[in-house]
């Protein structure tokens, strides 16, 4: 048992000492996370994270790059307002485009543009080959990959039904 435990143990032997190591080590991790996320964003593109998860979305969204606003906020858990407002940011950038949907007469979709999708492209090799959790997670056998892959996907079906990969077609079950 690591010192955590071992005091959360002592404070409260009522209560599994495991659930709160669970816990707070995952708002250690996702602080960590968040600030190298948030340093590495504005870094080297000069934008924030809403942003860039934004195009981190429509990336992995499907074929064509593209998904309804709806589709963005529902997903990304912030607002309409929100994602309007990082649209339009990205839009003035050149990263994303606005298209009619094919399939809502007066509806619209966001596109990735080919310079939205360098810049999306050029984040997630840094973040596959040199964020600190993913230098970690590399250092993983398989066998430890795919259970903690589960673990998260399990606490998250838990969490009120929270889909950690609701947008997009996932097929690697």
């Amino acid at each position: 048992m690591n010192g955590f435990a071992e005091q959360w143990q002592r404070a409260r032997p009522d209560l599994d000492a495991g659930t709160l190591v669970t816990i707070g080590a995952l708002l250690a991790l996702a602080q960590r996370l968040d600030q190298e996320f948030r340093t590495y964003t504005q870094a080297n593109f000069d934008m924030g994270t809403g942003d860039m998860r934004i195009l981190l979305a429509l990336r992995r969204a499907n074929d064509s790059l593209t998904l309804r606003p709806a589709d963005l906020f529902r997903a990304l858990l912030i607002t309409s307002g929100a994602v309007t407002k990082q649209l339009e940011r990205l839009t003035q950038r050149g990263l994303v485009e606005r298209i009619p949907d094919p399939q809502r007469k007066g509806g619209w979709q966001i596109r990735l543009t080919a310079a939205g999708t360098r810049v999306a492209d050029a984040a997630l090799t840094t973040i596959h080959d040199e964020f600190k959790i993913a230098i970690g997670f590399n250092k993983m056998t398989k066998q430890e990959q795919d259970g903690g892959i589960r673990f998260l996907e399990r606490l998250s079906a838990e969490y009120g039904g929270t889909d950690l990969f609701a947008l997009g077609t996932r097929t690697d079950s």
